[in-house]
C-alpha cells in the first residue's frame, strides 16, 4: 500500500520540476505540493497509525531541492528550514492526533468507537498497534494525562492545539538537529525559526536564489565546504583566490577576498544608491557578524531595504562564483 501511494506521489513530481524550470516561484510550487502531491501521501494516514515513512520524507526533500535549485549535498534541515516544512513524520503524527480526537468524541454506540475501546483495552507492550502508537505519541508530547482521561474539549480546539503541539516539537527538534551539524555553523547564525524564507519571493530569478541559498546553507563551492569533503583540517581550507592565508569561508568570500573587490564595490554602490546612506555597509566590515546577518540574514527590519540588499547580494554571489570558476580549475 505505502509503495503504491509513494509511486503515485513521485510520478507527480515531474509536474513541479517542469514548472520550476519554466520560472514558477517557490510559493506557487509549494501550493502545488500542498494540493497535488502531499494529499496523496497523507490520505488516511491517521488511520494507518504509522510512525515513520522514509520514502515520504525522501519525496518531500526531493521536492524541496527542486524548488530551491540546490543539490543533494544540501542538508535536509536546510531544505525544511528555508521552505518552512515539517517532517512528514510530524504530519503523520498530527493526522493521528486528529483522528484520535474524532474517535473519543464519537457517540458511544458507534461501531468505530466500540472497536477503539476494545483495542485500547488490549494494548500489548511488544506488539505494535494503532492505539499503542497514539498512547506513545501523547506520552512523547507530555500529554499522558489526556490519554488517561480522554478530556479533549471540543474537537476544533483539540485540532488547533494538536497542530500547535506538533509545530512546537518540529521547531525544537529542527533547532537541535542544525546545532549538531558543523557545516551549518553559518546557517545557525542567520536562521532561527522553522518558517518560509521571504527571500524566496523577494529574489525573482532562480539562478540568483540558488546561489543565495547555497551560501546560507554552507553548500557552496568554497574551500570551507569542499575541504570538508576531502577531510582537510579547518585551518588548511585556505582561499585559492587571494594571497592572504585565510580560510575561504562565507564571511571571507562576502567581505574580504580581494579579486572580488570590484564586484563587491559595485554591490555596495547599488545598495547605497537605492537605500541612501542609511547603513553605510562599506564602512562596517569590521563588525563581521552584523554584516553577514545584514547581507544574507534578517539583519534589516525595513522590508523594502532588505529586498534591495538581498537582490544586490545574490547578484554579487553569482558573479563572484563565476569569476572563481574561471580562475580555479
Amino acid at each position: 500500500m505505502k509503495l503504491r501511494v509513494a509511486k503515485k506521489a513521485r510520478s507527480k513530481l515531474a509536474l513541479i520540476s517542469k514548472a520550476v524550470a519554466s520560472g514558477l516561484m517557490p510559493v506557487a510550487s509549494l501550493k502545488m505540493w500542498y494540493t497535488l502531491i502531499r494529499p496523496t501521501l497523507e490520505y488516511a494516514v491517521g488511520v494507518w497509525g504509522i510512525y515513520r515513512w522514509p520514502e515520504a520524507e525522501r519525496i518531500q526533500l526531493e521536492l524541496g531541492r527542486l524548488i530551491l535549485g540546490v543539490s543533494g549535498k544540501t542538508a535536509s534541515d536546510v531544505i525544511r528550514g528555508e521552505l518552512g516544512l515539517w517532517t512528514m513524520e510530524g504530519r503523520l503524527h498530527l493526522a493521528i492526533l486528529r483522528w484520535w480526537g474524532k474517535l473519543v468524541s464519537m457517540d458511544r454506540n458507534r461501531l468505530c468507537y466500540k472497536i477503539y475501546r476494545y483495542r485500547r483495552e488490549h494494548i500489548k507492550a511488544k506488539h505494535n498497534s494503532w492505539c499503542k502508537a497514539v498512547r506513545d505519541l501523547l506520552i512523547d508530547l507530555n500529554l499522558a494525562h489526556v490519554w488517561i482521561n480522554e478530556e479533549i474539549g471540543d474537537l476544533k480546539t483539540w485540532n488547533d492545539n494538536a497542530k500547535l503541539w506538533i509545530a512546537e516539537r518540529e521547531n525544537r527538534n529542527w533547532k537541535t538537529r542544525i546545532l549538531e551539524k558543523s557545516k551549518l555553523r553559518l546557517y545557525r547564525q542567520v536562521k532561527s525559526k522553522l518558517s518560509f524564507e521571504d527571500y524566496l519571493t523577494e529574489i525573482p530569478e532562480l539562478k540568483y536564489r540558488r546561489e543565495f541559498t547555497k551560501i546560507r546553507s554552507g553548500t557552496s563551492d568554497l574551500r570551507i565546504e569542499t575541504g570538508r569533503w576531502l577531510k582537510e583540517e579547518l585551518e588548511d581550507r585556505t582561499c585559492c583566490m587571494c594571497v592572504k592565508d585565510l580560510v575561504e569561508d562565507e564571511s571571507h568570500f562576502l567581505l574580504d577576498c580581494y579579486p572580488y573587490e570590484s564586484l563587491r564595490r559595485k554591490m555596495f554602490q547599488q545598495i547605497r544608491y537605492r537605500t541612501g546612506d542609511t547603513y553605510r555597509l562599506w564602512l562596517m566590515r569590521d563588525d563581521r557578524q552584523w554584516m553577514v546577518d545584514t547581507l544574507i540574514g534578517d539583519g534589516l527590519k525595513d522590508k523594502k531595504h532588505r529586498i534591495i540588499v538581498r537582490i544586490a547580494v545574490s547578484k554579487f554571489i553569482l558573479r563572484a562564483m563565476r569569476l572563481r570558476q574561471r580562475c580555479v580549475k
